[in-house]
């Protein structure tokens, strides 16, 4: 599957439908939306759009040897040290390490 968009996460998501309940309470609408997760969503689909910043392409995405598609780095299997490295440097930009 290639790289999505922030808008295409929010999307799938919505869609899903999913059985949530907060504070004994059914979120019925847009999950995106709710207060509890709008925020966090916002914040996680905008690092699905640096994926598809031009400056970050590069690192934060590769082309699958599968789909010959750019998919999200985090991904990878690292098989060479300059594998590893882009996985490092991408997980440095995400805050992982």
């Amino acid at each position: 599957m290639p790289a999505k968009t922030g808008k295409e996460y929010i999307d799938r998501v919505d869609k899903a439908k999913a059985n949530v309940w907060i504070n004994g309470e059914q979120v019925k609408d847009k999950i995106s939306q709710h207060p509890a997760f709008k925020g966090v969503m916002k914040t996680q689909a905008e690092l699905y759009d640096l994926q598809h910043d031009s400056a970050k392409n590069d690192i934060m995405t590769y082309i699958s040897p599968t789909s010959n598609e750019r998919v999200g780095t985090s991904f990878m299997q690292p098989r060479t040290k300059e594998d590893l490295e882009k996985k490092e440097e991408n997980d440095s930009r995400m805050g992982k390490t």
